[in-house]
């Protein structure tokens, strides 16, 4: 009996121990995401831009450091950056449209674009250094870089657009898509202990994709032919001859990336 009560005094100090050395940490964190390269163009008809602008990145993640310098991360990340709206309305105000054949092209105005967001989510593994920014007995603060690599789920927005002018109306739609893309990321943040388990820090890192893939994505523009029949009531049906328009279908390519900073908070235990 006493051997037992020995054992157990010994598993619970043990136990204690570990939790006291907080080699496991969870941590958020939330800030802005600024689009870069081809994901940041603002060629709206252009091959592989995505007119984004800057948005939002947010990661929930579970450290676990190895020994006195290195560590394991897994990490879940989001990131949502919205359409240059204004942009895209100005090139498609000074965009030819050729309906018809052996026809000129024809030009509409005042273009007014829906809002809609590009959405990515992954989930990445990687590895990370702490290293103490002074060998202070009293230091709080630690710098750690850190490289992650996964898998991202992205979602391409529908576009819906339309132009209204006194007898005339345009609409351009887009269907929405998803797909999956291999993912990038490279980082490093700045920690300060507030209490032994309890920490605040600043990151910036840099997040990127492969070319994700969007299958069969659908493209139309319609316009109406001869004016409107009832004056003020922009639809297509309301087109006072038959209307005209173009279609397409084809497969679209993406690359996803931004630079982002971000504030959280990490628990230790």
């Amino acid at each position: 009996m006493k051997k037992t009560g020995i054992l157990i005094a010994l598993i619970f100090q043990a136990m204690l121990t570990t939790a006291q050395s907080n080699n496991n940490h969870l941590s958020a964190s939330f800030g802005p995401s600024f689009p870069t390269g081809k994901y940041a163009d603002t060629d709206f008809f252009g091959d592989g831009t995505g007119m984004a602008s800057p948005g939002f990145s947010a990661m929930l993640s579970f450290n676990h450091k190895t020994n006195n310098i290195f560590g394991y991360q897994i990490a879940g990340y989001l990131q949502s950056n919205t359409w240059n709206r204004k942009r895209i309305a100005a090139q498609l105000g000074t965009t030819g449209f050729p309906f018809g054949p052996g026809t000129t092209q024809r030009y509409y105005s005042n273009w007014e674009v829906q809002k809609n967001n590009w959405q990515v989510a992954a989930l990445m593994a990687g590895l990370f250094a702490e290293l103490p920014l002074s060998q202070a007995a009293d230091n709080k603060f630690t710098f750690r870089p850190k490289v992650m690599a996964g898998f991202s789920h992205v979602s391409l927005p529908s576009v819906f657009a339309d132009s209204k002018a006194d007898t005339a109306y345009a609409l351009l739609t887009s269907q929405k898509g998803k797909a999956f893309a291999p993912a990038l990321m490279l980082g490093a943040e700045i920690d300060y202990q507030i209490t032994s388990r309890l920490s605040v820090f600043l990151l910036a890192d840099f997040f990127g994709t492969n070319h994700a893939r969007f299958k069969d994505v659908e493209l139309s523009v319609y316009a109406t032919n001869g004016g409107l029949v009832l004056p003020d009531l922009y639809s297509i049906q309301n087109s006072r001859n038959t209307p005209v328009g173009l279609e397409s279908k084809a497969d679209q390519k993406q690359t996803f990336s931004g630079l982002n900073t971000r504030i959280g908070l990490s628990f230790g235990f």
